[in-house]
């Protein structure tokens, strides 16, 4: 499917639950979306009968939740404190990072699948001791994680969710192996992959095309007809996917009457990137609209904003960062070293482009810039878009 993923979705789960309906047959759904804000706008489209989530929250609550899991951040060599080498260390970081994408289901059977002889027997009885730590709160865990554990879980049996008379899936054509694994192990009457088999946006995460994967499996349809272009726009597209993509490749646009439109969008990354936009908008008094709550945009920044030593992080996602705040308070030297929590905080946790964006923001321009711009950013209604400017995130 390349277009109208969404609408499709809506109106087969209105068709099946009228079916259900008439026949006196119950009706459940899910739909399932890559990331949250995705699932959050899905949530206010579809019926209130299918539930939206992502596979994360989904595993979240059938995993941290029921097991007391414990959540941490970002993994480092120094966390371990096994007598072995910090290269060893690396390699166990590298390896269980690998085993979560992955489709296996057992440690055994990952490490038997690299061929590396016996070279790797040390890590892979490291992985499986910290695998159990993890899965018993005794050892912070991930979210990738806990993806895994529930992958486990429902493999072995152990979990078996709701019964669903329909699953859907998106952004199928661009997921990793663990989550085809669990949309497999998910019992439903019928499910549905949607998505672009053309897409790799979350190469990044080991994504691979979950309908080659799947090909064989079910009935394929695409959706050749968009209504987000006009007809000439579209041929240009088709004529530019013929020669370089797929020579079949289908792509019909919409008749739209021809009327001049001086709108713009500011697509970024991440939330803060559009934070350091609205700073700059609100200097020259430019107003602009927004897709998602600032709540939910200013959410990293402001929980950074907020740390104190002793104080609960409310967000549950970043309860980490406590205790940074209390290692920084207490320790001279860190002070010395990097002279603010902000900049501490970035260094330590550097691969995560979240909160290295934020901090980022903050130390440009400063604490009480980022709350008169969210105090601003509140007077923005999400969804009304009475002017010319649009700020949001490509997620969104």
């Amino acid at each position: 499917m390349r277009s109208g993923k969404t609408f499709t979705l809506i109106e087969i789960a209105k068709e099946l639950e009228s079916y259900c309906r008439s026949n006196n047959l119950p009706f459940t759904g899910r739909y399932l979306a890559y990331n949250k804000s995705i699932a959050e706008e899905a949530s206010e489209e579809f019926p209130k009968y299918v539930e939206c989530s992502t596979v994360h929250s989904m595993a979240y609550r059938a995993t941290v939740r029921q097991f007391s899991l414990k959540l941490g951040p970002t993994l480092k060599p120094l966390d371990f404190k096994d007598r072995c080498s910090y290269q060893d260390k690396q390699l166990l970081i590298f390896h269980l990072n690998e085993f979560y994408l992955s489709e296996f289901v057992a440690v055994s059977d990952y490490i038997t699948s690299l061929d590396m002889d016996d070279g790797l027997n040390h890590i892979e009885e490291l992985m499986k001791k910290y695998m159990k730590l993890m899965s018993t709160g005794q050892f912070p865990c991930s979210h990738a994680f806990y993806l895994k554990f529930y992958h486990i879980l429902l493999a072995n049996d152990i979990l078996k969710p709701a019964y669903q008379t329909m699953l859907s899936m998106d952004e199928s054509g661009d997921c990793n192996s663990v989550t085809i694994e669990i949309f497999k192990l998910l019992k439903a009457d019928i499910k549905i992959m949607a998505g672009d088999q053309y897409q790799n946006i979350y190469g990044f995460n080991n994504t691979i095309n979950g309908f080659k994967s799947m090909e064989n499996q079910g009935i394929l349809t695409t959706l050749s007809k968009t209504f987000r272009v006009s007809a000439n726009i579209a041929s240009k597209i088709e004529s530019f996917a013929k020669e370089y993509i797929d020579e079949n490749f289908v792509f019909i646009g919409n008749d739209y009457e021809e009327k001049t439109e001086n709108s713009i969008a500011y697509i970024s990354r991440n939330n803060s990137m559009l934070i350091d936009k609205m700073i700059s908008f609100d200097n020259k008094n430019i107003p602009y609209n927004l897709t998602r709550s600032p709540q939910k945009m200013f959410e990293v920044p402001l929980t950074i904003l907020n740390l104190k030593p002793y104080k609960d992080v409310l967000n549950k996602e970043y309860k980490f960062l406590e205790k940074d705040a209390i290692e920084f308070h207490e320790d001279l030297f860190l002070q010395r070293e990097y002279g603010t929590l902000f900049k501490y905080i970035m260094n330590k946790h550097s691969d995560d482009i979240a909160i290295k964006s934020a901090c980022t923001l903050i130390m440009k321009h400063g604490p009480s810039k980022i709350f008169s711009t969210y105090d601003n950013a509140k007077n923005h209604a999400v969804g009304e878009n009475k002017h010319l400017i649009t700020l949001t995130t490509a997620h969104s």
